[in-house]
């Protein structure tokens, strides 16, 4: 193989899409969390919360074997748990023009944080943070923040975008960062305010990263 033909092959699209985990694998209840983790996968984040507001300590865990899933985990009154939810749609990347890396679990008041770090954009580090909700007997993407760390002076910043899909409000920001720091936190500054429409909300359990039906444009 010529140098020129390895990089031709490093240019061309990758599609990527992960094995299937056998969720038929995993109990519809369990007395602690361990006992939704089937044999061979790995725990990679779980966070806690009350997500149903029943004044019970939930879990929410991302499992990997080849492929990764989500497990949401309502607690019971005598301490164990019952499945609420389990996708590996949410992470399929079947799209060839892209790939979003799952990064971690988080939270907020009730509800389920899910960031993914697009790696399809080139110098610019993008994240996607998912905020999901237990709603109507169901979960629900309810908003989402985009965030973009420009790497080149110089323009280098922080930039992102809050989006929340239930009253259409979006809030466009600005990190102010001190130029001394190493680290790209700070205090937010709002550069826009808009609105529009509601579309339906999304289910979680058809929701996938890779499309854009999700997403908000100008």
């Amino acid at each position: 193989m010529t140098r020129y033909t390895g990089l031709l092959i490093l240019l061309l699209p990758v599609q990527v899409s992960f094995a299937q985990i056998d969720l038929n694998k995993i109990p519809a209840a369990g007395k602690n969390k361990e006992a939704f983790i089937p044999k061979g996968c790995t725990l990679l984040s779980s966070v806690e919360e009350d997500f149903n507001k029943d004044n019970l300590i939930d879990q929410a865990m991302v499992i990997e074997q080849n492929g990764q899933a989500l497990l949401i985990l309502f607690k019971q009154a005598d301490n164990s748990y019952k499945v609420s939810l389990k996708t590996q749609q949410l992470f399929t990347n079947d799209d060839s023009e892209g790939y979003f890396r799952f990064e971690t679990l988080g939270k907020r008041t009730k509800t389920l944080q899910v960031v993914f770090v697009d790696e399809s954009i080139r110098n610019l580090g993008s994240k996607y943070y998912c905020y999901f909700r237990f709603q109507n007997n169901d979960w629900y993407l309810i908003g989402y923040t985009n965030e973009l760390t420009k790497v080149t002076e110089p323009d280098m910043g922080v930039w992102g975008s809050d989006i929340n899909l239930v009253t259409g409000a979006r809030e466009d920001y600005k990190l102010i960062i001190d130029p001394n720091s190493d680290i790209l936190e700070g205090p937010k500054k709002v550069t826009k305010r808009s609105k529009k429409k509601p579309k339906p909300l999304i289910a979680l359990s058809a929701f996938k990263i890779n499309s854009d039906e999700w997403k908000v444009t100008e």
